[in-house]
């Protein structure tokens, strides 16, 4: 999920350098406006809901929800807290870049795992190797064919950014193609949902962001990274455990 995230936000930056022209001078603001949001961002906090409508091999439809609420200090820690499925209802994720701990907890059952990556090792997924990419990709920008865009303001006065991918190969989610993205800005134009739509298939993935707050003080966002492990139950899950 992380990784599709920074190559969406590869995008918003790949848009904003390249596709500018596609804008008018109203739209081409509310988008600044939007980006510029992100900068500096060091902490952020938030919400994310993840919807998606597929096809399995044999054509036969089927959805995936995801919710979570989510927490990253200096882009380098992060915890996400389970609300969906029922299954991974009341798990939390926590993963400290700098200890190189990779922690499962169940918060109700006062239970965790926990993974150490060795000096070189690295953890699947990790999230600031993903940044790193997502900075690689940046730097090759000049090299990918240009996007079309199609603004739209709605009746309420809010924007909609329609971007197609040209060629679609160029993004590519959980093996299904998604030439289209669509994102939209809220009143005070910021970017609240993204949908990815497979145009032949009509398959979708949506993206919704609920209560993000970015550059969170340090002092608020430290309180979720301080769980009292000594009142919990250590269980062999991921490896063996030191």
């Amino acid at each position: 999920m992380k990784k599709a995230l920074c190559i969406i936000l590869a995008f918003f930056l790949l848009f904003g350098v390249m596709a500018f022209s596609a804008f008018d001078d109203e739209s081409f603001a509310a988008w600044s406006e939007s980006i510029r949001k992100f900068s500096g961002m060091k902490n952020i906090q938030g919400q994310v809901d993840i919807h998606a409508e597929l096809l399995d091999a044999k054509n036969i439809p089927y959805e995936l929800f995801y919710s979570m609420k989510f927490y990253s200090r200096d882009l380098r820690d992060y915890r996400l807290d389970f609300e969906s499925p029922r299954m991974l209802e009341g798990i939390t994720i926590l993963y400290q870049y700098r200890e190189q701990l990779l922690y499962v907890l169940n918060i109700e059952k006062k239970e965790y795992a926990m993974q150490s990556f060795e000096a070189g090792q690295e953890i699947q997924f990790n999230p600031t190797t993903l940044l790193m990419e997502f900075l690689d990709f940046l730097i090759s920008i000049d090299s990918i064919p240009l996007l079309n865009v199609y603004p739209k303001k709605t009746t309420s006065g809010q924007y909609i950014f329609r971007i197609q991918l040209s060629p679609p190969e160029i993004l590519s989610l959980f093996e299904k193609e998604y030439p289209s993205i669509n994102i939209y800005l809220d009143d005070n134009n910021e970017i609240n949902k993204i949908i990815l739509i497979n145009e032949q298939t009509n398959e979708q993935l949506t993206i919704q962001m609920l209560d993000i707050k970015i550059n969170a003080s340090t002092n608020e966002i430290d309180t979720f990274f301080q769980i009292p492990l000594q009142d919990y139950s250590l269980i062999e899950y991921l490896g063996k455990n030191k």
